[in-house]
């Protein structure tokens, strides 16, 4: 099974980072490739961080799953959030195929 193969361990880099949320994942391929991916924030998510850095990041995150038409949809309904009657329009936009 796949979670059999799947490793945990603490970066001493980014854990010196503390309290970001940066998190390194990096793939053995079988061939010997090696793909590396640093996600998240090397900020504190909690403190001074731009309504563009929290956008930017949803971008990032959704780029490889969603198309961009997709995403700006996503984006316009949940920086309204406060004035929508439910969660309907917000899971729509997400999960449109």
């Amino acid at each position: 099974m796949i979670i059999d193969k799947i490793v945990v361990a603490e970066d001493s880099e980014l854990t010196a980072q503390m309290p970001s949320l940066a998190n390194r994942i990096t793939i053995h391929m079988r061939d010997g490739r090696r793909l590396c991916q640093e996600y998240g924030t090397t900020q504190n998510p909690r403190i001074n961080v731009s309504d563009e850095e929290i956008e930017r990041k949803f971008r990032d995150f959704a780029a490889p799953i969603m198309s961009p038409h997709r995403i700006q949809a996503t984006l316009e309904i949940a920086w309204t959030l406060e004035q929508q009657r439910s969660m309907n329009d917000l899971m729509a936009a997400i999960l449109a195929t």
